[in-house]
């Protein structure tokens, strides 16, 4: 959708988005597709939406790292343990775990990526 609100449009199949972030400079929008178990992404112009991670997962929140190349997710799952995970933001490579916990139910999270320093 333009930011006055006109041309919107759907973008992909998602049957409950819960959180989308930006990657402007690569012209993505991705976001959190609770129902559907999976991170889809979707070009800005509406040409392309993809597949990015998918399976025993039950996205919530959702945060980029694009330093790193990465997206992480909240699972929201029923049983227990609740995760932090992440992967490469094409999908590639396995999702790795960063956080477990048994009391608590992540739902949201922000990535912020440490300046890196000259060797």
């Amino acid at each position: 959708v333009d930011f006055d609100g006109r041309n919107d449009e759907a973008l992909g199949m998602a049957w409950t988005p819960n959180h989308m972030e930006v990657d402007a400079e690569q012209g993505w929008l991705y976001f959190a597709d609770y129902s559907q178990n999976a991170i889809r992404r979707a070009t800005l112009d509406n040409t392309a939406a993809t597949l990015t991670v998918h399976g025993e997962i039950n996205p919530w929140g959702l945060a980029l790292d694009l330093q790193a190349g990465h997206v992480y997710w909240t699972n929201n799952l029923i049983q227990n343990p609740n995760t932090v995970q992440f992967a490469d933001l094409d999908g590639s490579n396995d999702p790795r775990t960063v956080i477990t916990t048994t009391t608590s139910i992540p739902i949201s999270g922000a990535c912020r990526s440490a300046a890196r320093r000259p060797n």
